[in-house]
């Protein structure tokens, strides 16, 4: 009696254990941290190059350029395009003879600036050893409000494929819970586009070594508090439109700011603003997708994922209803 008794409370015991370990809440798997990639090798050696002006709404032209080890973004757009440089050599005063409009100290705040896949480069482009598969974007803007424009979107899906003076950080896309379908939808785009390090976690799982160490793309409703964080340093991170008080607000390149209104949605980026070594680090980046309701929110990853030549080689975009405004 005494063993079949002891064989009972142990088979009890080992149910309990058993019920236990496989009810109990577990915690989300912690998601890969600096760990970056050196960028695969294309099927090619070539690059492309972009020239826009005011903002991106121009394009003035594009082609892919062949690229030999050791090519710079300067020999690239010197295969490409006529241009004109100054200090010694260091400085693009022209392209295809559209000159930088700023003398000394007066003219026209009117100067090129150029991206790397996306992201505002932090070294003359002498110096920038390109990679097969970068994007180099030359855009000719007004800098008279804001001097830098830390990332564009333009680009996309750089630079999370390429990363940035050949190092790929990983990519985490952060998401409010009404928006798992669209997370998960964008992260399958980007996977199938070549990223290679990514993946997904809902916002209240986000913890501070991915904030400062990843790329973060967030999909929110405008009432986030990272939003409003944000907002309150938007000329620092050159955001042209940013959330208020819930309410989205656009602010031209004059500097003029307006309400969007109650039906719109915005994509946009800047520099991560959590990494300790600041926005103009050239490592990772965070994109900024929100909106005023549900359908502006999912209309946003449509954009991105099945309409993206309306949207090639902006800056930013605002959505409002059925309507796509590039920004600024």
């Amino acid at each position: 009696m005494a063993i079949i008794r002891k064989y009972l409370i142990s088979t009890l015991l080992l149910t309990i254990i058993i019920t236990f370990i496989c009810c109990a809440p577990q915690q989300p798997p912690e998601p890969v941290v600096n760990d970056i990639e050196n960028i695969p090798a294309p099927a090619d050696n070539t690059v492309e190059l972009v020239i826009t002006k005011d903002f991106g709404k121009e394009l003035i032209f594009e082609d892919r350029i062949t690229i030999s080890s050791g090519s710079t973004a300067m020999s690239v757009l010197q295969d490409g395009v006529e241009v004109d440089t100054k200090y010694g050599g260091g400085f693009v005063n022209a392209i295809n003879g559209i000159s930088s409009g700023f003398e000394g100290n007066s003219g026209q705040k009117l100067d090129w600036f150029y991206y790397m896949n996306g992201m505002s480069c932090n070294m003359g482009a002498t110096d920038y050893t390109i990679n097969p598969g970068d994007i180099e974007h030359w855009d000719f803007r007004d800098w008279g409000y804001y001097q830098m424009t830390p990332a564009i979107i333009g680009d996309f899906p750089q630079p999370f494929v390429n990363g940035f003076n050949g190092k790929v950080y990983p990519t985490t896309i952060i998401y409010e819970i009404p928006y798992l379908g669209e997370a998960d939808r964008l992260l399958n785009y980007l996977q199938e586009a070549g990223v290679k390090n990514i993946n997904a976690i809902e916002i209240n799982q986000l913890t501070e070594l991915v904030k400062t160490g990843n790329n973060l793309i967030l999909i929110s409703g405008t009432g986030n508090m990272i939003l409003e964080e944000l907002g309150k340093a938007q000329k620092k991170l050159g955001l042209y439109a940013y959330v208020e008080n819930g309410d989205l607000i656009l602010t031209e390149d004059s500097g003029n700011k307006q309400e969007l209104g109650s039906n719109c949605a915005i994509i946009e980026a800047t520099q991560n603003p959590w990494n300790p070594s600041g926005t103009a680090a050239g490592q990772n980046v965070l994109w900024i997708i929100t909106g005023t309701n549900d359908e502006m929110v999912k209309n946003t990853i449509s954009v991105l994922t099945t309409g993206f030549d309306n949207i090639r080689y902006s800056f930013a975009v605002a959505l409002r209803g059925t309507d796509i405004v590039k920004i600024p």
